[in-house]
Parts: structure tokens; sequence; C-alpha cells
């Protein structure tokens, strides 16, 4: 299995940005900003990122922390560092757009993906 290619550019105002193409949708990108994913990576967020349906006919980007079992998140929380109590919004239709201009938090409840990757490893910890 080939690892998911990452492109490096900047958006259209001049912002550097990182394009991830999603390892199970080849040619399929999700865009990040480039701080962001960088400090993702850093945290041990896998470099391969995926497209998974919430079974309600909407599709989001999920990644695996490294290190941790069973524990799919969506990168968009972890950008925002979004806790419990706190559900990440898109301005835009576009679930692949996870840059900072297109996400933000509300207060409401998320379903699962309520732990930071701090709390995950440690909810896992033997």
């Amino acid at each position: 299995m080939n690892t998911p290619r990452t492109l490096r550019t900047v958006d259209p105002s001049g912002r550097p940005i990182v394009r991830v193409e999603m390892s199970n949708l080849p040619n399929v990108f999700a865009t990040v900003d480039a701080a962001d994913y960088d400090r993702l990576i850093a945290e041990g967020v896998s470099c391969r990122w995926f497209i998974n349906s919430n079974g309600q006919g909407t599709s989001y980007v999920r990644v695996s922390i490294n290190g941790v079992r069973g524990n799919l998140v969506l990168p968009a929380r972890l950008i925002l560092n979004a806790g419990r109590g706190e559900v990440v919004q898109y301005a835009t239709p576009d679930r692949l757009d996870l840059r900072r201009s297109n996400i933000s938090i509300v207060k409401g409840w998320a379903k699962r993906q309520s732990q930071t990757p701090l709390q995950a490893e440690a909810a896992f910890a033997l």
C-alpha cells in the first residue's frame, strides 16, 4: 500500500496549506492549514487520513493517533482542540476543507469525538 501524498502549497490568500490525499480515495484531498498539519503530525496523528461516513449521509475526514489502539478521531476536532460539550461546525458543505477559516466550535454534544489525543491515549493506557 502506497503512502498517501501530501502537497504543500498556498491558498488563494497566500496562506500556507497542506493538501492531504485520502488513503481510501486516491486523488481526493483534504485541505488543512500547514501549521495545523505539522502540529498534528508532531503530536502523533497518522499521516494516513481517510473518508468515513457517519451512517447518515455525511462523510468526514478521520485519522488514527499513532500508538493508540482503536481510536479514530476527526482531525477538525484536533485542530480546534474541541472538547466535551463542543461540536465542530463547518462554514461550507465541504467536509474536506479543514482550514480554520472553514471550521469553528459551537456549544453542543458530539457523539464520540470528544477526546483530545492525550485524553484518548490515557483512556487506552494499559
